[in-house]
């Protein structure tokens, strides 16, 4: 009898197949968090520059009504 036949040496595998997509999917968990936090980063800087451009323009539109 093979070890796929054996209902232990299957389950062995099953153990084996299950723990390894556990460390995939936790591998997976890490580098969506990574993501997450340099989308915010970008997010922030975006918004911060956004902020910056629009008072420029408000200075620009006080300065061409005077």
């Amino acid at each position: 009898m093979s070890d796929r036949e054996d209902p232990r040496g299957k389950l062995r595998e099953l153990e084996l197949e299950l723990e390894e997509e556990r460390g995939i999917s936790k591998a997976k968990d890490r580098l969506l968090m990574e993501t997450i936090k340099e989308m915010e980063a970008i997010y922030e800087t975006l918004k911060s520059k956004l902020r910056d451009i629009r008072e420029k323009d408000a200075r620009l539109r006080r300065i061409e009504q005077d």
